[in-house]
């Protein structure tokens, strides 16, 4: 299996603040480039995540998420149970 890159592949979006911004569209794509630009304007948005592209592709050619995703998808919103979640969408 492909490894994933070393790069942050989560980014946390919420509460009125992102890590992400709407100008980092090649890397996370319309909707999560979308989703913190809106946040960032102070707009209503649900507190989420969102994955970079590169996730996304691994995800579409392998149809599992990796090892390191679900830990950075954990250890980023500091949920354990976030973990579950993916395995759901699985």
């Amino acid at each position: 299996m492909n490894k994933i890159s070393k790069n942050k592949i989560v980014y946390l979006f919420g509460k009125g603040k992102a890590e992400d911004r709407a100008d980092m569209i090649d890397l996370l794509v319309g909707k999560g480039a979308n989703l913190a630009e809106m946040t960032n304007l102070g707009m209503p948005v649900l507190a989420g995540f969102t994955i970079t592209m590169e996730v996304c592709t691994h995800f579409h050619q392998h149809q599992i998420f990796s090892d390191c995703f679900r830990r950075d998808v954990e250890f980023e919103t500091k949920d354990p149970s976030a973990r579950e979640l993916i395995g759901y969408v699985e």
